[in-house]
């Protein structure tokens, strides 16, 4: 099972974005394309200002591949 957690809502808040679409290319390399869609999804809706975002969108744009 794969999760990003952030109990202190702040301290880690920088590396949310970038946390989730590195969990989102783990998933990938374990053939679980679906769920690595998901966390890139995630990473566009909820941080689409971060320069992750645009990275997340390519591999969206790529089909999660």
């Amino acid at each position: 099972m794969l999760s990003v957690t952030d109990p202190s809502q702040k301290k880690n808040k920088p590396f949310k974005p970038m946390a989730q679409f590195k969990a989102g290319l783990c998933l990938l390399k374990t053939g679980r394309p679906e769920a690595a869609r998901n966390h890139f999804k995630r990473v566009v809706e909820l941080y689409p200002d971060s320069p992750v975002a645009a990275k997340a969108q390519q591999m969206l744009a790529k089909g999660g591949q």
